[in-house]
């Protein structure tokens, strides 16, 4: 079988070291590329290629390229891959099937019309989950993402986290201004951001596994990696069904709307005020559903279904 796949060089480049190969993006990409590559050849674009006059038996492809690539090559079957959801009408109807990561909060966020072509699928970020005792951590909270934006809930955040006196820690890159604004207007002392922290690094399995809690509200997602690797390495989460992961993982989790910060400041104390029997308790659930449903297994059974 040969196939392509058109992603993201930043993310994922074989035989090289890409940028961001670590985030949820990279190890999405390099597995789709191990499955397509175990079947046969595999050409591997750039979502911003524009090959053009070749065979494929099947194309998974991110939206940037994707009508170029159907309409130039000739394509067996077209495969859509949605990293988040999106409302591109002309895509769902040039695409045979779409596939991604998410649950059903996900699902419901695709237009209706061409929600029935959507199958989402759960992945593994190839952390073994580990338990590290409640006595050995921390009663404080962490931030992490790739990037700390609005999508990924950082406005809610930084509006619970000012009323608050426990310690948060920030991990990712804070690259636009308003959101730097935001962390300094309401950071007195209670916040320490660490800037953007590799996840195969010690560092930030240390520092992962020195805290109780993650809080991640974001507001549109396929899966949230660095939620995954919170999560497999012990912390409980308080978090949305936007953050796209199974529900029965999310089950043990503290769940709140993305944008009702009186909800999530109240989880937040909650947290903050549970023992360890509780802690305990909720952090072997958690991770006793993980290691049941979002592993690669799962992922390639999903995706070889389709192609």
């Amino acid at each position: 079988m040969t196939s392509i796949l058109s992603y993201s060089r930043a993310h994922f480049a074989p035989g090289r070291r890409a940028y961001y190969e670590h985030s949820s993006a990279g190890r999405l990409a390099k597995r789709l590329y191990e499955i397509l590559s175990s079947l046969g050849e595999c050409i591997y674009l750039d979502a911003t290629d524009l090959l053009t006059g070749a065979t494929a038996d099947v194309l998974i492809g991110e939206p940037g390229n994707f009508q170029h690539l159907c309409t130039n090559n000739r394509i067996g079957k077209k495969i859509l891959w949605c990293s988040i959801p999106f409302d591109r009408g002309d895509l769902f109807d040039l695409c045979d099937v779409a596939l991604g990561v998410g649950n059903r909060t996900s699902l419901s966020r695709f237009p209706a019309a061409h929600r029935d072509k959507v199958h989402l699928t759960n992945y593994s970020v190839g952390v073994a989950p580990n338990r590290p005792s409640p006595a050995s951590r921390k009663n404080e909270f962490i931030y992490v993402a790739t990037e700390a934006t609005e999508r990924k809930g950082f406005r809610e955040v930084m509006r619970v986290w000012k009323t608050m006196s426990a310690k948060l820690h920030v991990v990712g890159y804070m690259n636009d201004p308003v959101m730097q604004a935001l962390f300094r207007e309401s950071n007195s002392g209670q916040m320490e951001y660490h800037g953007y922290i590799p996840s195969d690094t010690a560092a930030f399995r240390s520092l992962l596994t020195s805290c109780r809690y993650v809080y991640l509200p974001t507001h549109l997602e396929g899966q949230v990696g660095t939620l995954i690797e919170a999560l497999c390495h012990g912390l409980v989460a308080l978090t949305t069904l936007e953050s796209g992961l199974d529900e029965r993982v999310l089950a043990h989790a503290f769940i709140a709307e993305p944008t009702d910060t009186e909800t999530q400041a109240g989880f937040v104390r909650t947290m903050l005020a549970m023992g360890d029997e509780e802690y305990a308790a909720r952090q072997q659930a958690s991770l006793t559903a993980l290691r049941a449903y979002h592993t690669w297994d799962v992922f390639d059974r999903a995706i070889k279904t389709h192609l």
